[in-house]
């Protein structure tokens, strides 16, 4: 086998260490080093610091920076303070050589798999006769790098729970040269390990590689068409990285063009025709002597050019702070995409959060699983280094589904009803008073006995909503007939069908048709029962619609000379937030996806198209179609013009088809032409894979990632101001049983770091944290009065108060919440709830028969009275015990937001309790204990509907746990929303902080 050596250079520069939450006192240091995943593939590493300036020297350096054994040791410095930021401004270069197979060279760099590894180092007290610095924490990473495109990125390297620092990186790697491999016969211990026991040399690799029988078919001689192919793939390789390095150095010199520092560009290399130019003259050589002279001095040409080319851009981009401010926002914008995969949204009418979902009818347990064994999620987007402990993969990435509950144009209702074989009755009760409900309930009712008969008899409490409005059940699959039949069953009916409900006589004729895989009714006729208009993504399209640079997004692209041709549609998507555009997208102005509707869409050259949106349902029929359509009409101008419909399939497929294209052709755009692609074989698959999962599905909502932008937008530990803006935002965070202050340690730090610019200010509640088997009252005036003394001790003056409660704490907060003086004195400012598993409910009703039996000898052995009011064991009189005198006080409809988490894997709080809904076992329970927990519901949910204000939000999360005691107790997903440390970031970054800014 013949072997080239490929020289690869690493720049990699260490900007600041941030204590966030240091437990230690001491010296630290950071020590950087690059290894192979692979050790099939031989490869040296060398590491040399250049020359330190004396303005980047840190006065609060102990020890200088070093290189020790190739790895590459940081200035050790002192942290002292709390939220300290320390300069470390060590930079090291790092040159890879590894053997490469001449057939496969750019495969053979990639799996590689080279590794970086980022060590944090610690010390108490340092000696200068011995090393006392021990390893802390480590974190490594994969490197994706390409040696056509190159690698240039800036991000934080987080550290464990038990070290929370943070170290900046800035990391930029460019393919230098190809060479023959070098090799020292006096120093045999020091030379490569060939792959056949011979000496490699350039013009053994010319000569004897494999070339397809279709290339250079002109060429006679056999052995210059070996060699002519491969001084292409050769030059074409080494032009790529030069193209790709020089237009990176293009686009920061137009970042920093009013900077203090502005990079100059360097004077513009066409690699494209220059490869073309060599291709020509060495095909023109007739004698092989002299071909391998020309080719050898072109190669080494080509690897200078690469060297200066590399010298120069890090000359001009180490130390600059503009660099490293666009390198951080991609970075972090990447991170949050590729966190916002397998997050589902979806948007409800707000009355709908009364209604009873059970697990079996909302269907996101049969989803998670259909999600987990697809390629799109098992085969996720890598970032440019990815760690698994910070980023994740599918064994330890959580999904979540948020249901956002907004208001409607209907009133609140309730139906009291009792399914008996009688026939029904149309009685409908408003909501305005307590009173009404509990009469309505109560045994004095004379509600109708259960009888085999008539199993379904039971009562019942729903808001009265169209069918079409209620959760998906397990057919998330269904066929287009299926859906068609119960259309039409729907508008055929009297009424629509309630799953499991009474009926309520409605005038169909005053209510707005529906059609399947739109957002919006056909027209915009007001209506008691109009459907709401979603603010999220329109109907979801093929890859083919989104593989351009502008709607792929900065993450997804990597050159700005990337365009589309002018017949292509440029298609972008809405902010779901506010409806604006930022970055490389545009808003998509109407939302109304019907089969009839047409859209206008941006051209690449300023012209608009109209374009009709097929149905959601009809996507699978059309897939089928593509390639036949695209065979008949295609690029053949002489076809008949097509209807609408198949004309976007035709334009889509078009597209698709010169993308795939230009995997092994370089691409010709209005520009110019280019050698690299900046839309990836990795990326169009991992596409391909996520379109045929949505194709798959029939599920109503959408995926964040499908948006233009998400919560978190600034980096980690960047401001874009000097100073935090807004007002003082106090959060209270409490803990939950026989817990402390320590428990919401992470939950408070990233979300500080998910907002840099807001003006936090902290309470973690430690008033309760020796004994949490009290009574809720006395617990509740504890933090009450803790919350007026910290306020009034350190004279803050906040204009928002939030509160962040885990499991039993959220009782606590809700009781604290009835102290007269803590409500009067921040009752105007409340702004965010974030309910992180708390049992409002109570544990009523739980199916975890070992949680059930745990309790109870809990809550014997400590003589626990929050235990048991928890149960609502505390008095005869369901009606009477603490829990149900608590849902009729006021409390969480003084917030603007309401954000409530849960697992159906956590078995210490029930799930519907978490989520303060019905379950089926409640609406089957007729005793007074079913009909004062059906209460309770209505007690804590019809104040968030009367108040219009109010964002009410659910979350459903569901965890990759190994087999083990604390999973199967449901113990490990209680505990995950406060140790997991990529569920709280994904849910932070991707949706929940938006609700803190």
């Amino acid at each position: 086998m013949t072997d080239l050596q490929a020289s690869i250079d690493f720049s990699i520069e260490l900007g600041t260490l941030t204590n966030v939450d240091l437990f230690q006192k001491g010296y630290y240091q950071v020590r950087v080093g690059l290894k192979t995943f692979s050790g099939r593939v031989p490869l040296k590493v060398t590491c040399h610091e250049p020359k330190r300036p004396e303005s980047h020297t840190s006065v609060s350096t102990v020890r200088n920076s070093a290189i020790l054994q190739g790895i590459a040791v940081s200035q050790t410095v002192q942290v002292m303070y709390k939220n300290e930021e320390l300069l470390l401004n060590d930079v090291f270069k790092f040159t890879v050589q590894m053997l490469l197979d001449i057939n496969k060279l750019e495969e053979s760099v990639v799996k590689a798999g080279l590794k970086l590894i980022v060590e944090l180092w610690f010390a108490e007290d340092l000696n200068e006769q011995e090393d006392t610095m021990e390893v802390a924490c480590s974190r490594v990473f994969h490197v994706n790098f390409t040696p056509t495109m190159g690698l240039h990125t800036h991000l934080p390297v987080l550290f464990d729970y038990f070290h929370l620092c943070a170290v900046t990186l800035t990391v930029h790697a460019s393919l230098i040269a190809l060479h023959q491999p070098i090799y020292n016969p006096k120093n045999p211990a020091a030379s490569w390990p060939l792959r056949g026991g011979q000496m490699s040399t350039l013009g053994s690799a010319l000569f004897n590689a494999a070339v397809p029988t279709h290339a250079y078919s002109h060429i006679s001689k056999g052995a210059l068409r070996s060699a002519n192919y491969m001084y292409k793939t050769i030059c074409k390789l080494l032009l790529s990285a030069h193209e790709s390095l020089q237009n990176e150095i293009k686009r920061m010199a137009k970042k920093t063009l009013h900077t203090k520092r502005p990079i100059a560009e360097p004077e513009y290399r066409d690699c494209h025709t220059l490869l073309d130019t060599m291709c020509k003259e060495a095909e023109s050589v007739k004698l092989e002597d002299d071909f391998l002279l020309n080719a050898t001095s072109k190669i080494a040409h080509l690897c200078a050019y690469n060297v200066v080319l590399w010298q120069d851009f890090t000359e001009t981009v180490t130390h600059n702070n503009r660099v490293k401010m666009v390198l951080a926002k991609e970075y972090h914008q990447s991170r949050v995409k590729r966190f916002s995969e397998a997050f589902f949204t979806q948007e409800w009418s707000k009355n709908s959060c009364l209604s009873c979902y059970e697990p079996s009818v909302n269907g996101h347990n049969d989803l998670t699983s259909v999600v987990r064994g697809s390629a799109y999620f098992n085969h996720p987007q890598p970032l440019p280094l990815t760690c698994v402990e910070i980023d994740g993969n599918q064994t330890n990435t959580p999904i979540i589904f948020e249901d956002i509950y907004k208001d409607d144009t209907m009133p609140a209702t309730i139906i009291v009803t009792s399914l008996a074989a009688e026939k029904p009755t149309n009685s409908t009760w408003d909501i305005t008073s307590l009173d009404s409900a509990e009469s309505a309930l109560s045994p004095d009712s004379s509600p109708p006995v259960k009888t085999k008969s008539s199993s379904r008899n039971n009562q019942l409490i729903k808001n009265t909503m169209p069918a079409v409005l209620n959760r998906p059940t397990k057919a998330y699959s269904m066929k287009e007939e299926d859906l068609n039949k119960r259309e039409e069953k729907e508008k055929n009916s009297a009424c629509p069908e309630l799953l499991g409900f009474k009926r309520l006589t409605i005038d169909l004729s005053e209510v707005e048709p529906y059609e399947i895989g739109s957002l919006s009714p056909s027209n915009e006729r007001t209506s008691g029962l109009k459907r709401r208009k979603s603010l999220l993504m329109p109907e979801r399209r093929r890859l083919k619609d989104k593989l351009d640079t502008a709607s792929l997004g900065s993450d997804y692209a990597t050159s700005d000379n990337f365009s589309l041709p002018a017949d292509e549609p440029v298609l972008d998507f809405s902010d779901r937030s506010s409806g604006s555009s930022t970055g490389s997208a545009v808003a998509v102005k109407d939302v109304n996806m019907s089969p009839k509707s047409e859209k206008s869409y941006k051209l690449a050259n300023g012209v608009s198209k109209k374009v009709s949106s097929p149905a959601f349902t009809r996507r699978n029929s059309r897939r089928k179609k593509k390639i036949a359509a695209t065979n008949s009409v295609g690029l053949n101008p002489s076809a008949k013009a097509a209807p609408p419909d198949q004309q976007q399939q035709q334009t889509l497929q078009v597209t698709h088809n010169r993308i795939v294209a230009s995997r092994s052709e370089p691409r010709i755009s209005s520009v110019g032409q280019f050698l690299v692609q900046p839309v990836t074989d990795t990326v169009i698959d991992f596409l391909t894979n996520k379109e045929d999962l949505k194709a798959k599905l029939a599920y109503q909502g959408h995926l964040c990632s499908d948006f233009a932008t998400l919560a978190s937008e600034v980096p980690y530990f960047w401001r874009t101001s000097n100073s935090p803006r807004g007002g003082l935002h106090l959060v209270i965070c409490v803990h939950g049983l026989d817990g402390n202050r320590q428990d919401l340690r992470l939950v408070k730090h990233y979300l500080e770091m998910a907002l840099p610019n807001e003006r936090f200010e902290f309470l973690m509640s430690g008033v309760n944290e020796e004994d949490t088997f009290l009574d809720f009252k006395s617990m509740g005036e504890k933090l009450a009065e803790e919350i007026v003394e910290y306020i009034d001790c350190y004279c803050l003056q906040p204009t928002k108060v939030s509160f962040i409660a885990h499991s039993l704490g959220n009782i606590i907060v809700r009781t604290a919440l009835t102290m007269p003086r803590l409500l009067a004195l921040i009752k105007p400012h409340l702004y965010t709830y974030l309910s992180l598993s708390g049992p409002h409910l109570g544990t009523t009703y739980s199916d975890s028969g070992l949680v059930n039996m745990g309790m109870w000898v809990i809550q014997k052995l400590k003589k626990s009275e929050s235990l048991m009011q928890l149960g609502m064991k505390d008095h005869s009189d369901p009606k009477s015990t603490f829990m149900y005198k608590l849902s009729e006080e006021p409390g969480l409809e003084f917030f603007k937001h309401v954000l409530l988490v849960s697992s159906m894997q956590d078995k210490y709080v029930p799930y519907h309790s978490a989520r303060i809904e019905l379950c089926k076992s409640a609406t089957k329970d007729n005793s007074s204990t079913g009909r004062s927990y059906r209460n309770m519901v209505n007690n804590l949910l019809q104040p968030l509907l009367k108040n219009p204000s109010l964002t009410f939000i659910r979350y459903d999360t569901f965890y990759t746990f190994p087999t083990n005691t604390n999973s199967v107790i449901g113990r490990a997903a209680h505990i995950a929303v406060l140790d997991s440390e990529i569920f709280i970031e994904k849910f932070f970054l991707v949706s929940a902080c938006k609700y803190f800014r």
